[in-house]
């Protein structure tokens, strides 16, 4: 079995998932160097023995990969939308950040410096509409800090605080009141 027999059709089946020749060749193995050969012989000589890899390889770029699939950052961004009431213009506001995070989900699977300019670009961009929308905030440590300094500088009792953040810890659930008392 020759070089071309052995790697010729799975070079083809990776081209087709989206794959770039040199990429589908450090998957199999192959020097991106053979393949190239094997392209431009092909492409000479379409009757020849490369003549199908050749066209094959081109019809492949000539595709569009189909991937329903949500990618990690839409699905992150629905997940942190999901269930939000919002007004008109925060609808607005969560329709494009969802249009963004599908792009940057797109952007990655383009290779070159470009590329991860524009993702990075486009990043920033989500960030500043998902700073606009009026998510729901979870209680972290540096609110913690700044309730227990507000309380001290009132002269309040700061044993609520420790309490409700020691159980928020805990993983016990909702923060205590005031009083100490969780509702």
């Amino acid at each position: 079995m020759t070089l071309f027999d052995k790697h010729a059709t799975a070079v083809i089946a990776l081209i087709t998932e989206g794959f770039s020749l040199r990429d589908a060749c450090d998957q199999r193995g192959l020097r991106y160097k053979t393949a190239q050969t094997w392209l431009d012989k092909g492409r000479r000589e379409p009757d020849g023995r490369y003549g199908s890899f050749a066209k094959a390889v081109d019809e492949a770029r000539a595709k569009p990969v189909q991937d329903n699939t949500p990618g990690p950052v839409y699905a992150a961004t629905r997940s942190t939308l999901m269930g939000l009431d919002l007004s008109p213009e925060h609808e607005l506001g969560k329709a494009q950040a969802l249009t963004l995070a599908q792009m940057i989900d797109e952007l990655r699977h383009t290779k070159g410096g470009a590329a991860a300019t524009g993702a990075s670009k486009l990043s920033e961009r989500l960030e500043a509409v998902m700073a606009k929308l009026p998510l729901p905030h979870a209680p972290t440590g540096l609110d913690y800090l700044r309730a227990k300094r507000k309380a001290r500088l009132a002269g309040e009792d700061t044993t609520p605080i420790d309490r409700a953040y020691a159980a928020l810890k805990a993983g016990a659930g909702a923060p205590a009141d005031s009083n100490g008392a969780t509702p």
